[in-house]
């Protein structure tokens, strides 16, 4: 295990773990990298550590739930950090341009918004029970509004 910003690691130190995972994995930190050639330069170091047959895994933030406007306004939490507004075809593109093949996004917390959108007392009872039900719901729900309602995007790409 390797714990670091592999962006950073010097050739030799790459070069001696190029095809040695099975899966590389990470949550959030891609949508921080504002230009786009940097994304695909983070997902393709990846790559360049996952062996023939790997996986890469890639875990973003929505940027089309309904509330996502709100959010960035109001500060929810007390985050105000720029990032890139991610939607299903913009994660699939940039690992397609990366060069992982067989790129699956699966819209992830469903409904996720309703829990971090600030409330108090039954609003705040109500929005987790309405929570609650979306993930109960979930395999029923059709694809598109998952997309639209994800609180965060899950990237799968393979290495040929």
């Amino acid at each position: 295990m390797v714990v670091g910003d592999f962006m950073k690691l010097a050739c030799k130190e790459l070069s001696l773990r190029q095809d040695h995972y099975d899966l590389v994995f990470n949550v959030g930190v891609i949508e921080h990298y504002l230009d786009p050639e940097d994304r695909i330069a983070f997902l393709r170091t990846k790559l360049a550590l996952t062996k023939p047959g790997g996986a890469v895994v890639s875990v973003v933030p929505a940027g089309r739930h309904p509330c996502r406007a709100e959010q960035r306004q109001l500060k929810w939490g007390g985050y105000d950090i720029p990032e890139v507004d991610y939607s299903p075809e913009v994660l699939a593109d940039e690992m397609k341009q990366a060069g992982a093949d067989q790129g699956l996004v699966i819209p992830h917390n469903i409904g996720g918004y309703l829990l971090t959108r600030p409330a108090e007392g039954w609003r705040k009872a109500g929005r987790t029970l309405a929570y609650l039900a979306v993930q109960v719901l979930a395999p029923l729900i059709p694809n598109v509004f998952k997309g639209h309602h994800a609180y965060s995007y899950i990237g799968i790409g393979r290495k040929v």
